[in-house]
């Protein structure tokens, strides 16, 4: 099952495509070619019909030209690895070859891993079997993430100030870095420092939350509860619907990945995106049956 701190990170990518680039430049002293745009990619990998090859992010950094469509430069494979999953040492590659091949451009692999000993195992060099192909993850752990304590360098790159706080939750520093990162953004108010202590908050085990929450700075706890008091009714509604809704979109996803049907990003993004109930249901219904996106598509229009 994939957990939340999980999909926090894997969301912060998504959200952000732009700090792939600054992860592997600040962090791992990796550069990549200059570019206009940092989007994000299709995830899956349909053409393996008995397995369900996804990596967690494919972000592409693309270049204007004088005519025709936007050039990638290259492309960043982003993985989550929270623990240690030997099938990764055989789906890695196959990430990466897929997305050069479809993207046509140069590929990199990025793994956050929050765990000093699985980001340690995730450097592994992987042997490719041809005489001098190894690849070696470029793997963001707790002893490459900078630990963000001044709220200038915080509030300069708020997403390296997450990934700060998510990967040293454990360090003596934690309180710190977590007091950086509330002093960068309480000035774009509420919305902005629920946004950043919300993911935190959620990405963190109960316990290791409470313990920060103690060491706070007394105006980012008094802050914290009155914008969670003011959240807290609606939230847990809210919060139902929507995790039923995800959980209904993730099901639809899977069952067509499943029975081997091409889900173009931009369908993925309207099923994973959709919050009405009725669509919903209906396309849980039809994601076994329909014999295309299309069809499903038309059903919900129908639906309409």
């Amino acid at each position: 099952m994939v957990s939340q701190q999980h999909q926090i990170l894997t969301h912060l990518f998504l959200d952000q495509p732009e700090l792939a680039d600054d992860v592997l430049a600040e962090v791992l002293n990796v550069s990549i070619p200059k570019y206009d745009e940092a989007c994000r990619e299709a995830t899956d990998y349909t053409q393996f019909k008995s397995d369900d090859y996804h990596a967690d992010a494919v972000l592409a950094y693309k270049r204007r030209r004088m005519e025709g469509p936007q050039q990638n430069v290259t492309a960043v494979v982003v993985e989550v690895q929270r623990g240690q999953d030997a099938d990764k040492r055989w789906t890695w590659p196959l990430y990466l070859a897929n997305a050069r091949a479809r993207m046509k451009c140069p590929v990199h692999l990025l793994v956050i891993a929050p765990d000093k000993n699985v980001a340690r195992w995730c450097a592994k060099p992987i042997p490719m079997g041809h005489p001098d192909f190894v690849l070696h993850p470029l793997v963001a752990g707790p002893e490459r993430v900078p630990k963000i304590t001044d709220p200038a360098k915080a509030a300069a790159n708020l997403g390296m100030a997450v990934l700060s706080v998510i990967t040293h939750a454990t360090d003596p520093r934690a309180s710190d870095i977590l007091n950086a990162l509330l002093t960068a953004v309480q000035d774009g108010g509420s919305s902005t420092v629920g946004k950043y202590a919300d993911l935190i908050r959620t990405s963190l085990p109960v316990k290791l939350w409470s313990h920060l929450e103690e060491h706070m700075q007394p105006q980012h706890t008094e802050f914290l509860s009155d914008y969670t008091r003011s959240k807290k009714a609606e939230g847990k509604a809210e919060g139902r619907a929507e995790g039923r809704a995800e959980g209904e979109a993730q099901t639809i996803l899977k069952v067509l990945r499943t029975r081997g049907l091409d889900v173009p990003e931009d369908v993925r993004a309207e099923i994973s995106e959709c919050r009405d109930d009725e669509v919903l249901d209906a396309w849980v219904v039809s994601a076994s049956t329909a014999e295309s996106v299309e069809e499903l598509l038309e059903r919900r229009a129908h639906r309409k």
